[in-house]
């Protein structure tokens, strides 16, 4: 347990658009020799974003609670889109137990912003709120590395994205869509 508290006391403040010290491979690498085998695979877990949406639950309550805010997102995105479509969203949810009228909020909010990068700069900041609401009161309970796991994946996530590689994934989906919507029909 002692390594543990040193791993947890060494993790660095991250920073939600800020470039994290080290990435996902190296965080697991210092897990390695710390954590039981249980709790390596719960920090996999965390890090590959299984648990959100996959029967993969892991071991730790953190992880449950974890996948029930985002379903409950999910959920409630689903429902906001297809309010705005006159679509039901009944065909489209999970279920879930426990209700955030935060989340609810944050993901209306979200589906009524006009730029689609400032809409997931706002779910993921909620994101990153409902990982703190669901630490428990010890510092060093295991659920800060999974807390840490999750906001590690986040900040890469920020980290990765480039203008440039964006800007031309949206114009070869573009070209992609166009080249299919008006091709000849075959005879």
């Amino acid at each position: 347990m002692g390594s543990q508290y040193y791993l947890v006391a060494s993790l660095p403040r991250l920073v939600l658009g800020q470039r994290p010290p080290f990435d996902e491979d190296r965080f697991l690498s210092l897990c390695e020799g710390v954590l039981s085998p249980s709790e390596q695979e719960d920090v996999g877990l965390a890090l590959a974003g299984l648990g959100e949406d996959s029967t993969t639950l892991g071991h730790h309550p953190f992880l449950h609670g974890w996948r029930r805010s985002m379903i409950q997102m999910r959920n409630a995105l689903a429902c906001s889109r297809a309010h705005g479509k006159h679509v039901d969203a009944a065909t489209c949810t999970l279920e879930h137990t426990g209700y955030s009228g935060y989340i609810q909020n944050v993901a209306a909010h979200a589906v009524d912003a006009e730029n689609p990068r400032d809409a997931e700069m706002e779910l993921d900041l909620a994101r990153w709120k409902m990982v703190e609401e669901l630490l428990p009161q010890d510092p060093f309970d295991f659920a800060v590395v999974l807390a840490f796991a999750v906001r590690l994946r986040l900040a890469w996530r920020w980290a990765r994205m480039d203008e440039t590689v964006g800007r031309k994934n949206v114009e070869d989906m573009v070209a992609a869509r166009s080249a299919v919507s008006w091709s000849a029909p075959s005879s």
